[in-house]
């Protein structure tokens, strides 16, 4: 989704204002996009299985871009961005992968990234429902129709490796 510099400054203006569920959306996917993104990227070196490979390249796609619009977003509508956030992951968790590699570091990551992407769907259902900006509605569908479906891949993936 490309945002142009209008339309940010149409909204920051009072036009088109956002609700305040339009703010915490926005607000807490710039943290939730910067940790999917920390973690795609310890990922791409790491990452033992091929499946989970292709996906992890995947993810790591989309997730630029939509970060550079919601932030736009923060700088113009003055959000406060929070620490923890559906989906947040605590840093000691993020950081105890780093002695795996392998199967572990895979399962491990799978079991975090499918936690992630969970919050990511209750922050989109509750912008696609209660959203104001119908550009921001327009996004969280598609986020919760991609993390849906990413994480229907990812337990199948987590499943094949368990049972082996």
């Amino acid at each position: 989704m490309a945002l142009s510099t209008a339309t940010i400054a149409s909204c920051s203006n009072g036009v088109g204002s956002p609700n305040d569920t339009d703010r915490v959306f926005v607000g807490a996917m710039v943290p939730h996009h910067k940790l999917g993104i920390e973690l795609i990227t310890d990922a791409v070196s790491r990452v033992d299985d091929v499946r989970l490979r292709r996906l992890v390249f995947k993810m790591s796609a989309y997730h630029d871009s939509e970060l550079h619009d919601l932030e736009a977003r923060v700088a113009a509508w003055d959000v406060t961005v929070p620490q923890q956030f559906p989906g947040w992951i605590d840093p000691h968790e993020v950081l105890a992968m780093s002695t795996l590699s392998g199967p572990d570091y895979d399962l491990r990551w799978l079991d975090l990234m499918i936690e992630h992407h969970e919050g990511a769907l209750t922050l989109a259902d509750v912008e696609a429902s209660e959203g104001a900006d119908d550009e921001l509605r327009a996004l969280a569908h598609r986020i919760a129709d991609t993390q849906r479906s990413e994480i229907a891949k990812m337990k199948d993936i987590l499943d094949s490796l368990t049972e082996g």
